[in-house]
């Protein structure tokens, strides 16, 4: 994982990150084991190593080298095959899934306004209502990958209710 990386950069010890964090020797062990973070843990982390917090964030979005993310069963890694060349936390990738479904709305009136004649020639309203539609099913497409990456903890994105130290 990125934290562990970072750490054996430094040359340090599990022992001096926590005491340099301020987190306990078994917050340091559970996050290196690839286990949900906090956002004060986050925060403590990203002002030892000097990082902007959003940015290690991004890091430990998908670590698709670890041995957690091979105990993923195959077709949730498909579905995130390519993924670490986008680097998206899962509150960016819903905003881009709620943005296709505004667009693929947009679209489809489009063409519904079309076939009744008001801004655009009727023979545009198939196209429109087609690639409304296609739009709209991409939306719902990672819409369903998303709560793929939910359920199978994907993302390590921060939990502020589920403390760990």
């Amino acid at each position: 994982m990125i934290i562990k990386r970072l750490r054996q950069q430094k040359n340090w010890s599990q022992e001096q990150l926590a005491e340099f964090s301020g987190l306990s020797l078994r917050t340091i062990q559970r996050i290196e084991s690839g286990r949900q973070l906090s956002f004060g843990s986050l925060q403590g982390l990203a002002g030892v190593f000097d990082i902007d917090a959003a940015e290690l964030e991004r890091e430990l979005v998908m670590d698709k080298n670890s041995a957690e993310w091979k105990k993923r069963p195959l077709w949730v890694r498909a579905i995130f095959l390519g993924s670490g060349r986008i680097r998206m936390d899962r509150h960016e990738f819903r905003r881009v899934e709620v943005l296709a479904v505004i667009a693929g709305v947009a679209v489809e009136a489009a063409g519904v306004c079309s076939y009744l004649g008001y801004f655009l020639p009727e023979r545009m309203a198939v196209p429109f209502l087609i690639y409304g539609s296609l739009i709209v099913l991409c939306a719902y497409l990672m819409s369903c990958a998303a709560r793929a990456g939910d359920s199978h903890s994907v993302w390590p994105w921060l939990d502020s209710c589920a403390e760990i130290d």
